[in-house]
């Protein structure tokens, strides 16, 4: 699970940079492409929140995993 939210934030990171520039260069060149601007920033928001929906569900998949040694080892936890 960490590998997909590593390249789902990595991704993210990718489409942020290029929304950026698409941003300058339509400032810049005074054209109009909203739907390019909407497009890229609703790739980047799709992959930020699927990265950390698999982030949070990888920490949570590993507490389980640490409680059942845990408490296989006899150690309580409250």
């Amino acid at each position: 699970m960490i590998r997909p939210a590593i390249t789902l934030a990595s991704v993210s990171a990718l489409v942020a940079a290029v929304l950026i520039i698409a941003l300058f260069f339509t400032a810049l060149w005074q054209i109009e492409t909203a739907w390019i601007i909407v497009t890229l920033f609703i790739a980047y928001m799709v992959c930020l929140i699927g990265s950390l929906i698999l982030f949070i569900h990888d920490i949570n998949q590993s507490l389980a995993a640490l409680r059942l040694e845990l408490v296989a080892d006899g150690i309580s936890i409250a």
